[in-house]
């Protein structure tokens, strides 16, 4: 039980830096036992309207990438129930669900996720229907 109210403190975390139009701000996360994570980077996107979107961070030679946080949402009309595919070099590690009735998903890795050595780390988000705009992000660290 103590690891859902983690999860809700990292949607909640997450949703607030998606969904807030203004400037963001610097939020230090944390795990259950109050250890920062290591989030030094972020990738955040909107997508134009029932247009599907790619959030990438490109490969870094003799680097790895870790995958922290992602996040994705939608605004607008009815939404298209749409899988979300997490990419290691385009193979798709992971994969979660635009949630129908709009809001957002979040879905945070702990220990981080690690992409291989040079390989980009992309996140797909499929069209969400007529009028509606997706909205992505993922946080990591890179080493």
């Amino acid at each position: 039980m103590k690891n859902s109210a983690w999860l809700v403190v990292m949607i909640v975390l997450g949703l607030g830096v998606l969904l807030n139009a203004a400037a963001p701000s610097v939020v230090a996360l944390q795990d259950p036992r109050g250890t920062p994570l290591p989030a030094t980077w972020g990738v955040s996107q909107d997508s134009a309207a029932n247009s599907s979107q790619t959030l990438t961070k490109a490969g870094a030679p003799g680097f790895s990438h870790y995958l922290t946080l992602a996040c994705v949402g939608a605004r607008g009309a009815a939404v298209t129930v749409a899988d979300v595919s997490l990419q290691d070099a385009a193979v798709e590690f992971a994969q979660f669900i635009l949630p129908a009735q709009g809001g957002e998903t979040c879905m945070a890795f702990t220990p981080p996720y690690r992409v291989g050595i040079g390989n980009a780390l992309t996140v797909v988000v499929p069209a969400g229907g007529a009028s509606v705009v997706t909205v992505g992000f993922m946080a990591g660290y890179t080493r």
